[in-house]
């Protein structure tokens, strides 16, 4: 398995491993390429896969070049992203007899990918004042976390912008919500990337 903390500005993820059939025994096992997104992932979604063919169904020693397309699934995640290669079922097909499974080993093992242009700029939904209290509704890339925006305000449009005490939740993937104190008779916000 590797974990890559996060992939913000980076896309266009593929995998090319080398996958080694090392000792072909008589039985046949899968082994699934694929990816999880989050400190946890409560689930993968599989790439592809590698089958290490028993010597009954024309397994061969020697390596298989095998290249995964990732898609769009890991670009610019701000979370963290798991890759693993893993035999999901470890007791081999019931394909062939005989108890011993192949031995595989994996080599050039290659990640790629390209730079991306990183997020869109946050776009403002909506402004209210509530409970001494001003709510700002607005809008992020999907895949934004709630650490990802700052908000800042100043009491005049051509002063300067500094960063305000505030609370931001995620409303939903990509919809987010600032709240602060009311600071004064009128105030310009922004909501901004770190």
């Amino acid at each position: 398995m590797l974990k890559i903390d996060n992939t913000k500005g980076l896309g266009n993820f593929t995998l090319d491993p080398d996958f080694l059939l090392l000792s072909v025994q008589n039985r046949t096992n899968v082994w699934t390429v694929d990816y999880g997104i989050g400190s946890n992932p409560g689930s993968f979604v599989a790439l592809g896969t590698y089958t290490a063919l028993g010597n009954g169904n024309g397994g061969v020693f020697g390596a298989t070049h095998k290249t995964f397309s990732f898609g769009k699934g890991l670009d610019n995640q701000s979370s963290p992203v798991f890759i693993r290669i893993v035999n999901l079922s470890p007791s081999g097909s019931s394909s062939g007899s005989g108890t011993y499974r192949p031995t595989v080993g994996m080599d050039n093992f290659a990640l790629s990918w390209t730079g991306i242009s990183s997020t869109n700029r946050p776009s403002l939904t909506g402004i209210i004042l509530t409970n001494g209290s001003v709510q700002i509704d607005f809008t992020g890339d999907s895949n934004d976390a709630v650490s990802s925006f700052a908000l800042q305000g100043a009491g005049q449009m051509d002063g300067s912008f500094n960063d305000v005490n505030t609370t931001i939740t995620q409303i939903s993937p990509g919809i987010f919500r600032a709240v602060c104190a009311l600071n004064g008779p009128h105030q310009f916000y922004r909501v901004k990337r770190p």
